[in-house]
């Protein structure tokens, strides 16, 4: 055999058992304990429900050892042409920003453009379908041998959702381009997964409404599910409490203030405590703090 061809094909062949050693990662978005706080998060067809302006910001980080590790939202979303008569179609236009931070090292950052289109169904029922475009950077903070990495990739979600007052139904797919970030040697792989989100807010009285809510994440790569089990009461409109269960084995306590008058709208602000129940998981709290605007 010609000798160059020899080195040739013995580069290739360590090229790819090289390719193929490096790690790969599957990596889902944090799922905020608080989702119904911004269910934008999940579904960027619900981006619009709740008023002509809506805005909501929450970090949600790890307790004890782990308190480098935490998660930072905002999002913002504006009715366009909201003069138009009020029980016809509309459509909003609004910003969503994702930042997952471990230490001083790892930086993810996720940023997208929303689009939601509203109509009525029925006289008490309405449709709408969004989208969310943008992309996710990942930085790494290297040594003085490997140096610092960077790689950004396209990023996206489209979903849809019925609602009214008291009623909410909705599935969406995240994660849509199915895209690999590289920001050094390990590979991180965004894989395609579903989101069904569900609640019905029951009025007992005029001083007291319950509210049975859930968000389902069903992983497509390894054909399994997770979900939360939310159950929220709201006391003369104002004093805010839930719990909830989570199928990584923890439980979340919230209390929160709603309907508080800000300028010509209202404020809504909640916290958060979420711990293990099971020996059995990896032994962490976490805390949750969120605030949230509409006019």
């Amino acid at each position: 055999m010609n000798t160059k061809y020899f080195f040739f094909s013995l580069i290739l062949i360590v090229n790819f058992f090289l390719a193929s050693a490096q790690e790969r990662i599957v990596r889902y978005p944090v799922r905020f304990c608080q989702y119904y706080d911004s269910y934008t998060l999940i579904n960027p067809s619900i981006a619009g429900t709740l008023g002509k302006v809506e805005i909501s910001a929450g970090n949600q980080r790890l307790l004890g050892n782990f308190n480098k590790v935490s998660t930072y939202y905002f999002n913002g979303n504006v009715r366009i042409f909201p003069k138009q008569k009020l029980n016809g179609p509309f459509s909003v236009a609004g910003l969503l920003l994702y930042n997952d931070r471990e230490g001083q090292y790892l930086n993810r950052t996720r940023g997208y453009l929303l689009y939601a289109w509203h109509a009525n169904l029925t006289g008490m029922l309405k449709f709408s379908a969004g989208f969310a475009i943008g992309g996710m950077n990942y930085s790494v903070k290297g040594t003085a041998l490997s140096g610092d990495g960077s790689d950004t990739k396209p990023d996206g979600s489209i979903g849809v959702s019925i609602y009214n007052r008291s009623f909410q139904v909705g599935i969406s797919i995240a994660q849509i381009f199915n895209s690999e970030v590289q920001p050094l040697e390990e590979i991180t792989l965004l894989r395609p997964f579903l989101n069904l989100t569900a609640e019905k807010k029951i009025t007992i009285n005029n001083s007291l409404v319950i509210t049975p809510s859930t968000n389902i994440r069903f992983l497509i790569e390894n054909k399994t599910s997770v979900f939360d089990l939310n159950l929220s009461f709201l006391y003369r409109k104002k004093l805010f409490i839930s719990s909830g269960i989570y199928t990584n084995n923890k439980i979340n306590l919230c209390l929160g203030l709603n309907n508080l008058p800000l300028f010509k709208g209202i404020m809504n602000i909640h916290i958060s405590y979420g711990y293990p129940i099971s020996r059995n998981t990896l032994n962490y709290s976490f805390g949750e703090a969120g605030i949230g605007f509409l006019l």
